[in-house]
């Protein structure tokens, strides 16, 4: 009876360490008390503890698998020191100074005039002008520049000029020029248009006037043919030209005074200077390669891993912020690699040049946009919400680690205005927040080995051994066990047979019946090394939409193991 004893209890350990965790090992609860059967020898009536999920589920202080404090799983990853991209536009010297000097005999002037005065017909007025056209060297820009429609500067232009022999008209401290009119290219945009005049000039030792351009403008129209400005966005150069001219107007001089002699000369010189700018106004079309290090997942249960595994949440939300100080929108587009032993396991493209929604951060700010399965409510800090349906694809499989190749590019429709010569900083950052709300394909699988029984079988005479209980199962999946025996060689024990239930439902007490017996009379259970023991735990459609939580747990109650030997 004493062998009989240590046989039943031996082979009802065998059987419980199949169906739950050590730490649930019914021995601990069973009473000693064998009944005869037709069947065999029966011991019964007993009942597990609760056996929660985070005793199956064991968690890695530094995984990402965690919980929330609801005791809900997530997984949950965040970006550390990622690198900071420095986007730089443009130079700050748009075209370099022009210096031109020239000179003229006024009386050979063919735009030299003498207007007769109505009142007496000895005194006229006297208009000249002469132009000068300032030969611009552009440097190239930055190829960035799609359409440049402004730019700001602080250029000057001087005219400088003097007299030979020029009689104007007299007052008593020198000689008058009566008004002065300056034209410029229609293209310069003025810091006071008032500088375009001068009256009562004195040219007795020369004269020196300033204009003050405060910017460049390319959408105004020309309004003489000699004026020209082109900017080209494809090789990032620009193309100016037009003349400055000098209107000189005398008023009340008598005609045959006017010139001394056939010598009188007028010295002009025009200088612009050199076209620098700190800011320009235009449409960009910026691209920066984003430097992402590979997401890893370090330090997962087992079972998440698996090859049978499908991950199947139901909406996973990866949050990215930019911190943007280029004052432009950029765009994200991407393509994410699933690595699984080290190659390409599954690709997702995103973006709007993939055909999903934009993925786009606001201009000079931080700013940040949610990627979701499905729409997803989102606080007033969030700008968008973009949606792509597909995104489970990534990680059906759960990957060794995510891989991005990324291009950040401004909207080149939009007018912006940026600094030249000025090093933009943009930093990302990143969250993966993932609950473990089931999808409807979701499937998990959980593995253990019973190993090292042959030693202890290989003398017990037992043809069956049953395993009967009422289970309680309080998790959102339903769940199916798979159990295969295998002798030390490694092959499979074909002549045992062995029946599982082939479904516990979800959130339901089902009963369970597990039985290991010879399929013939020889002891082929004696053979018996080792259980592969597969638990699949699977939602559906029924059940999508529910997390898996800490403590939902497992229950057996009423448990019966019930002997029955070969000579019975």
């Amino acid at each position: 009876m004493k062998h009989l004893h240590s046989t039943l209890l031996l082979c009802a350990a065998i059987c419980l360490h199949s169906c739950i965790t050590d730490e649930y090992d019914l021995r601990k609860d069973i009473e000693v008390a064998l009944s005869f059967t037709p069947d065999g020898f029966e011991l019964g009536g007993t009942n597990s503890a609760d056996i929660p999920l985070n005793q199956v589920i064991k968690l890695d202080e530094d995984g990402q698998l965690t919980t929330d404090s609801l005791g809900n799983y997530l997984f949950y990853k965040k970006s550390h020191g990622m690198d900071t991209t420095t986007v730089c536009i443009g130079q700050g010297s748009l075209c370099n100074g022009t210096d031109d000097t020239f000179s003229f005999t006024i009386h050979d002037n063919p735009t030299l005039t003498l207007s007769p005065n109505r009142f007496d017909d000895d005194l006229v007025s006297v208009d000249f002008d002469l132009a000068a056209s300032p030969s611009f060297s552009p440097d190239p820009q930055s190829e960035s520049i799609r359409d440049l429609l402004y730019i700001k500067t602080s250029m000057a232009i001087d005219v400088d000029f003097y007299f030979e022999h020029l009689l104007g008209s007299t007052y008593s401290n020198g000689t008058y020029i009566d008004r002065i009119i300056y034209e410029v290219p229609y293209f310069y945009d003025l810091v006071d248009p008032s500088e375009l005049h001068e009256e009562y000039v004195n040219v007795t030792e020369g004269h020196s006037h300033r204009i003050h351009i405060k910017g460049v403008d390319f959408t105004k129209q020309p309004d003489k043919a000699s004026d020209y400005v082109h900017f080209d966005g494809a090789t990032g150069t620009f193309t100016m030209s037009g003349e400055v001219r000098v209107k000189f107007h005398i008023q009340n001089v008598k005609a045959r005074e006017f010139i001394q002699g056939k010598d009188a000369v007028a010295h002009v010189r025009v200088m612009a200077g050199t076209l620098g700018t700190t800011e320009v106004t235009g449409r960009f079309n910026k691209s920066e390669d984003v430097d992402v290090d590979d997401i890893t997942f370090d330090n997962l249960p087992d079972f998440i891993r698996d090859e049978e595994v499908v991950i199947d949440i139901e909406n996973p939300i990866i949050r990215l912020t930019l911190d943007n100080e280029v004052p432009a929108t950029v765009s994200l587009n991407a393509i994410i690699n699933n690595y699984r032993n080290g190659e390409v396991a599954h690709q997702l493209r995103v973006g709007d040049n993939y055909g999903t929604d934009r993925i786009s951060f606001a201009g000079g700010r931080r700013s940040s946009v949610w990627i979701s399965r499905q729409p997803v409510e989102i606080p007033d800090s969030v700008s968008s919400n973009v949606v792509i349906p597909n995104m489970m694809d990534l990680i059906r499989q759960m990957p060794e680690s995510i891989g991005l190749q990324a291009k950040a590019s401004t909207d080149s429709s939009e007018v912006v205005v940026l600094s030249l010569a000025q090093e933009y900083k943009a930093k990302p950052d990143y969250e993966l927040v993932a609950p473990l709300i089931m999808g409807p394909d979701m499937r998990i699988v959980y593995k253990k080995d019973v190993t090292n029984l042959h030693d202890k079988l290989k003398h017990v005479d037992v043809d069956a051994i049953e395993f009967c209980a009422q289970v309680a199962n309080n998790l959102p999946l339903d769940l199916r066990l798979q159990i295969t025996p295998y002798e030390a060689s490694g092959h499979v024990l074909s002549d045992i047979e062995i029946i599982v239930p082939e479904h516990l439902p979800a959130q339901s007490v089902t009963p369970m019946r597990c039985v290991l017996r010879n399929s013939s009379s020889e002891r082929h259970i004696s053979r018996l090394d080792r259980f592969s023991i597969k638990a699949y735990a699977e939602s559906g459609e029924a059940l999508k939409g529910q997390p898996l939580n800490k403590n939902q747990n497992l229950r057996m109650t009423d448990v019966n193991i019930t002997l029955k030997t070969l000579n019975q």
